[in-house]
């Protein structure tokens, strides 16, 4: 999962024909960054490859790489790491030796030993602090001895590479080593976990077996004393982590006893429960705390998912699914539809098919420009009968297709069925679903403020940001006269409670639609929010809201009598595909302004030939200040 965790941490979007790889690599073309990352040696070929597709495309891009062997490049630079000078190692020692035992003071006869384990152990800072653990149970002497007899018997037990880093590994063993029977067996089963954890986490994954449950928070607490498992107080809450190197090291423990199916079962079994509370309350006041837990839980979720696909658990797959799939949508986490695509194969291969995962993949490929896809996804949803929060994001999804085809016959009469599936709903959230699509056909102020209504009475804050950028549309689009003001206003509210929520998609289409408001009320603030809601498009790599930030500011230019760079624009914006736009008649304002130019062909044919991140690239300096 290399690609997806660069591309989640970036937050870089899947764009259209392009792998997620080809992806990243065209979002750092043009950028000066310095990408850092750690911990490479057990992804080593993945890690390969991203680097060396970003260094051939991307020579403004620095990368720093950790790893315990080299990966090889042309063009790297390898810096070896020394060893801690003797006298840090010792002081080293000595500090946690103290947080470990706050009555340590090292005797005038500790002091050698302390000298000799540091030596012994390179020098390396995991190394000391994890021997330094021992020392509420072991004097410095003692250490020193048994230490010997660990190297002894483990001396060139690593995967190879420099000596010190298989001394690392024997330091990590003979810790290990040290634990009890019971402490050995609870800290391979935690392992499991590939992001942090809580208490009522490793309660339910590893207790069962030899580990009784009520002994999980003792166990806990003697790993997190001995540094073997790392403890962060965040509020009122407690997580808890394992470096990524003891983490790898128990994984192998757990294979060698034989017992890693079992608990992956369990790991995917609790990650289950918690995915299925997340769904329960993420379309509710409880929003903000159910999307904390699903972005705490992402790494767990995933391997989870993964775990569910090549076991063929199907019900699982379909319910982690469901539980992130809000919270993914909203910020944008394109790997939740390789995981959908990886669940449809499944439900294939094992004779099942559920039509609300065809409701979620057409979303899904909606948001990725994949017209085509998105229309097979909502054909497929006519042969189930859906609840009536999916069969409302059906008709969401179809009326999307239509209009971005342009077939308005057929987009009024699924708007009709529409408004009368409405009236019959039951469920808030479907209706909320059912308004939210019925917005998009006239930009009505009363379907705008309806849908504001039924998201305040949901009391999902990701629902009210929406209802209120769409309110602003509304009062921008449909209001006869425009109310520019209260589009403003709207837009405003929308991206500070977006922002709030760390909600990428509508904060992106507020800041679009703070922008269309400016600019279309000739306030003074338009350049600069056309050029914010641009960069805010182009840092999530969100290509259909960047098309149509592309669109305002090929307006705007054009309007600014900066003739060049809107015909430059309307020749990318023409090759594009049809999408629809928030309103109506925006190219029209570009092409009537440009006509008349004798080298607009020209013009026309450098912006044809740019790449999205080019384009929009070349938008945000022509918007920059004068």
């Amino acid at each position: 999962m290399v690609i997806a965790a660069v591309a989640a941490t970036l937050g870089v979007q899947l764009q259209p024909g392009m792998t997620m790889l080809e992806s990243i690599v065209e979002w750092f073309v043009g950028r000066s960054r310095l990408l850092i990352i750690d911990n490479c040696e057990h992804v080593l070929d993945e890690v390969t490859e991203l680097v060396a597709a970003i260094g051939a495309a991307c020579p403004t891009v620095t990368i720093v790489a950790t790893s315990r062997e080299p990966l090889g490049l042309g063009g790297e630079r390898v810096i070896r790491i020394p060893s801690m000078e003797p006298d840090y190692a010792i002081e080293l020692f000595c500090d946690r030796a103290r947080a470990a035992d706050s009555s340590f003071e090292p005797t005038p006869a500790d002091a050698d030993a302390i000298a000799a384990i540091c030596e012994r152990l390179d020098g390396i800072p995991l190394a000391i602090e994890l021997a330094a653990a021992r020392i509420t149970s072991l004097s410095p002497s003692e250490l020193l001895g048994r230490l010997d007899d660990r190297f002894r018997l483990l001396r060139g037990a690593g995967r190879g590479g420099l000596e010190r880093h298989q001394t690392l590994r024997a330091a990590v063993t003979w810790s290990h080593q040290l634990l009890s029977d019971e402490q050995r067996l609870f800290f391979d089963r935690l392992s499991v976990f590939a992001g942090g954890f809580d208490l009522r986490a490793a309660e339910a994954v590893c207790s069962g077996d030899g580990i009784d449950e009520f002994d999980v928070i003792d166990l806990l607490g003697e790993l997190v004393d001995k540094s073997m498992v790392i403890a962060e107080r965040r509020g009122q809450n407690t997580r808890y982590r394992m470096l990524e190197t003891l983490r790898e090291f128990g994984e192998e423990r757990l294979q060698d006893r034989g017992e890693t199916a079992a608990v992956r079962d369990r790991h995917l079994a609790h990650c289950t429960a918690v995915a299925a509370q997340i769904e329960v309350e993420f379309m509710s006041e409880r929003q903000s705390a159910a999307a904390a837990v699903a972005g705490e839980e992402w790494n767990n979720v995933r391997s989870a998912h993964g775990w569910a696909i090549a076991s063929e658990d199907f019900d699982r797959a379909l319910t982690l699914l469901w539980g992130t799939g809000g919270y993914a949508l909203f910020r944008l986490r394109h790997e939740a539809a390789e995981w959908t695509s990886r669940t449809l194969d499944l439900g294939r291969g094992v004779g099942r098919e559920e039509g609300g995962l065809f409701v979620y993949a057409a979303a899904w490929a909606f948001l990725q420009e994949d017209l085509a896809r998105t229309q097979a996804m909502v054909a497929r949803t006519a042969e189930f009968a859906l609840d009536e929060a999916s069969a409302a994001i059906a008709f969401e999804m179809r009326l999307y297709v239509l209009i971005a085809e342009g077939r308005w016959d057929a987009v009024a009469v699924a708007a009709d069925e529409l408004r009368a599936a409405v009236a019959e709903w039951t469920d808030p959230v479907a209706r909320y679903q059912g308004l939210h699509a019925l917005v998009h056909i006239d930009y009505q102020p009363v379907v705008g403020q309806a849908l504001l209504a039924e998201a305040r009475t949901i009391g999902a804050s990701n629902a009210i940001a929406e209802g209120l950028r769409l309110l602003g549309s509304c009062l921008l689009i449909g209001a006869q006269p425009p109310d520019i003001d209260g589009a403003i206003a709207a837009s405003i509210e929308s991206i500070e409670l977006s922002d709030l929520e760390a909600n990428a998609m509508t904060g992106c289409w507020a800041r679009v639609g703070l922008a269309f408001a400016y600019v279309f009320g000739g306030r003074d603030e338009a350049r600069g929010a056309a050029r914010a809601a641009l960069a805010a498009a182009n840092e999530v790599r969100y290509a259909l809201a960047e098309t149509t930030c592309i669109d305002l500011g090929a307006m705007y230019l054009a309007q600014q009598h900066s003739l060049d760079a809107a015909a430059i624009l309307l020749g990318y914006l023409e090759v594009q595909p049809a999408w629809f736009t928030p309103t109506a008649g925006l190219r029209q304002v570009v092409t009537t302004a440009v006509a008349d130019m004798a080298n607009l062909d020209q013009l026309k044919a450098r912006g044809a030939a740019m790449s999205a991140n080019q384009a929009a690239g070349f938008c945000l300096d022509h918007l920059a200040d004068d």
